[in-house]
């Protein structure tokens, strides 16, 4: 983590006591910039550019939790914002389980590297960053740097950390960059730096199916916690229906919140034909959805087993990527797990501005949705 180096999206707040704190970072002044960004807080509580460089400095001065609740701050004015998220799972995951795998010596030959991984959205969205990087490298024969991110604690990945080398940045390659990886186009991706969400349709990772779905199989340190939950999750019933509803983490003009009859009219047309369905519910705010589906008496993460601090997130994403019928939210992280899911013989999302839920296949389709219904199924 190199706070001189951060990459910046939303704009730097021009105010003179955060204009102070950087200049006093600049000169290596890092404890008078604690100082000054608590001045800064203290007038202005919801200065998020503030919030998020003194939990950066926190963590450089070893105090791991007061950093965490910074970073918390940070994410109740801006959900939406990556960083905190990432840097809070971090040390959360840190603290759970000690340090990340020891990281591979840096490649001494042609490489790929995402310095970025971690700032540009939450858990899924970074699974798909990953695996485009990693896939397309593992295709090529060549080495990959990352930095520090939670798949490292969840899947034991222990890829090398940047190594000062800069590479040129590539943004969002697109359609290039997957013929590039299928081996349709002779443009090569090696030595870049690539800088991305790369939700693109997913039928050009199709030929990599089983290699992306072998990557993000739980590592060492969390996998007899999956296997008990989802073991707690079979025992209430021999069919797994599992609903996303997204509710708090959603950005601005996101349509992650839609209405519940869609859910409610496909499950009343497939429950009477299942065999001991249980209805499994992923949210990020359960309590207010949980009623609404009271007749189906749903089971909750929270129902089964203790989340695990810095991936509270994740049992939820493991309940989707093993039921056997699943409807998604308009969300990376359903949509990720539902590409992740070999046993479902069903899978439905929100279809706008209509309010029902349409079939899709998860490796034949756009991640972000569209009005049009030909993008969707």
């Amino acid at each position: 983590m190199d706070i001189h180096t951060q990459d910046r999206h939303d704009g730097v707040m021009s105010e003179p006591l955060f204009e102070a704190a950087q200049h006093q970072i600049r000169n290596g002044q890092f404890a008078d910039a604690v100082a000054t960004l608590w001045r800064l807080l203290d007038q202005e509580p919801a200065h998020f550019d503030g919030l998020r460089l003194l939990g950066h400095l926190l963590e450089l001065q070893g105090h791991p939790d007061e950093a965490v609740l910074v970073y918390q701050a940070a994410m109740a004015i801006n959900p939406g914002h990556a960083e905190p998220w990432t840097r809070r799972a971090v040390l959360l995951l840190r603290k759970q389980f000690g340090p990340i795998p020891t990281p591979r010596p840096a490649p001494q030959g042609d490489r790929l590297t995402m310095t970025t991984l971690g700032m540009n959205g939450r858990f899924a969205n970074q699974l798909m960053q990953y695996a485009h990087v990693r896939l397309y490298a593992e295709e090529f024969g060549i080495g990959i740097e990352v930095p520090e991110w939670p798949g490292r604690f969840l899947f034991d990945f222990d890829d090398a950390l940047p190594s000062g080398r800069r590479l040129p940045q590539i943004t969002e390659p697109g359609t290039e960059f997957i013929q590039s990886m299928n081996r349709e186009v002779a443009t090569s991706f090696a030595n870049c730096n690539l800088w991305g969400y790369f939700e693109y349709p997913t039928s050009g990772l199709r030929p990599f199916r089983d290699r992306f779905r072998a990557l993000y199989r739980p590592g060492r340190r969390v996998a007899d916690a999956v296997a008990t939950f989802l073991s707690q999750l079979r025992q209430r019933g021999e069919t797994v229906v599992a609903i996303h509803l997204r509710r708090t983490d959603v950005s601005e003009g996101d349509r992650g919140i839609g209405p519940e009859s869609g859910y409610q009219q496909w499950l009343e047309r497939i429950w009477p034909t299942l065999d001991r369905p249980v209805l499994y519910i992923a949210s990020d705010d359960p309590e207010p959805v949980v009623g609404q589906f009271a007749a189906y008496h749903p089971v909750t993460m929270t129902d089964l087993a203790t989340p695990i601090p810095g991936a509270e997130f994740y049992l939820d994403f493991c309940a989707l990527s093993h039921a056997h019928r699943l409807a998604i939210a308009h969300s990376t992280f359903s949509f990720t797990a539902a590409m992740l899911n070999e046993v479902a013989t069903e899978f439905v999302r929100p279809c706008f501005p209509e309010n029902r839920l349409v079939p899709f296949d998860p490796w034949n389709a756009e991640i972000r949705l569209t009005n049009s219904l030909s993008t969707l199924v």
